[in-house]
């Protein structure tokens, strides 16, 4: 499977790395890489993130990395990153 960001999640990413920055360019680029690692890990193991409590499709899912929640939805070959957020933001 290939992983693919939404428009959404790659301006979720940049708004972190911009955030944290702002302290520690080194700690931002350490943090977005490793976001980006967590999810490109999901090509391999596409079910390993639990179902959305939201939703009834079991194919939108979420993992957490550090502080960070990485919602996806999986389809037929490809895997969606929805969005990256802090996991102390609200999900609504």
């Amino acid at each position: 499977m290939k992983v693919r960001f939404s428009a959404q999640a790659r301006s979720d990413l940049k708004e972190i790395f911009d955030y944290i920055a702002r302290d520690s360019r080194q700690f931002a680029q350490k943090t977005r890489a490793s976001l980006i690692f967590r999810a490109e890990d999901l090509a391999q193991y596409p079910y390993s993130g639990r179902v959305n409590e939201k939703f009834a499709d079991s194919k939108l899912r979420e993992v957490i990395s550090g502080n960070y929640r990485i919602a996806y939805l999986i389809q037929s070959e490809v895997i969606i990153i929805l969005a990256v957020q802090h996991s102390a933001m609200n999900r609504e």
